[in-house]
């Protein structure tokens, strides 16, 4: 059984489905996540907010109009922030493109155990709401003994000690989204596992620092082969990509290549 941990030894490269792989259908619907695994990813990262009547659900924006036909629905419940609908509401949505709905975190962690799947699950929402969303996720993570397969994220620091706090065992990640001056020391000071920088701001010297370190990087958002190639060849763990299917394609093809 393939676990987060055995990321840390890997000599190859991991490709995640960055939202199941937004550009295979619908972000963040399960319908989409199955295309990934079936593309080959080795784990997919989703995001996850609470509903008005606090229910983890899976959806990057703060608000529906993006990516679901709220407004067409309830043209008078303007900004349609995800945390005014309860969860029943939000199940009546269709993800767009297509008629997919917004699933529940228990329902993607159930999907990802049944694959034997990895995930990334981001904390995302409002500031108030992330003592909560971290108490509901990590009661479903222990209920559906998904610990092993499950590396929870943020942006936030905050997030990453509380859910150290009340969990000493899951694997935690570190976000950043600009260039940090010490990633090893970011990473340690929440008790984290891995690093996940934007490619655009990652410099081949911070990924030696982490390997030194053995702290496992882990970049977004990576949507071409060659630039997977050139992070891989820097010592980066993973890349989570929309385009998943794509990178895995060229990874077979040079394998193949490799072999003749």
């Amino acid at each position: 059984m393939v676990v987060w941990k055995d990321l840390v030894e890997f000599q190859g490269l991991w490709i995640g489905a960055h939202r199941g792989g937004a550009a295979l259908g619908p972000e963040n619907t399960l319908e989409t996540a199955m295309l990934g695994f079936q593309a080959g990813a080795h784990f997919w990262e989703l995001d996850v907010q609470l509903s008005a009547d606090g229910v983890p659900v899976v959806i990057h924006d703060e608000t529906l109009a993006r990516t679901t036909d709220a407004p067409v629905l309830y043209p008078q419940r303007r900004p349609w922030s995800v945390w005014d609908f309860t969860q029943a509401e939000l199940e009546t949505f269709a993800a767009i493109p297509g008629v997919w709905r917004i699933p529940t975190l228990r329902e993607a962690l159930a999907v990802t155990r049944r694959l034997q799947w990895l995930v990334n699950v981001e904390i995302k929402g409002r500031a108030e709401h992330h003592d909560r969303l971290v108490r509901e996720t990590l009661a479903l993570i222990t209920e559906l003994d998904m610990v092993p397969r499950v590396l929870l994220s943020s942006f936030h620091l905050g997030v990453l000690r509380r859910c150290r706090e009340m969990h000493q065992e899951v694997k935690l990640g570190v976000v950043v989204k600009e260039a940090v001056k010490d990633p090893v020391r970011l990473v340690q000071d929440v008790k984290a596992f891995s690093f996940h920088p934007a490619q655009r701001h990652l410099r081949r010297e911070t990924v030696r620092r982490c390997r030194e370190a053995g702290v496992p990087v882990i970049a977004w958002t990576v949507n071409d082969a060659a630039s997977a190639q050139k992070l891989h060849g820097w010592g980066v763990s993973a890349v989570i990509s929309d385009r998943p299917h794509e990178l895995i394609e060229q990874e077979t093809s040079k394998e193949d290549a490799s072999s003749w």
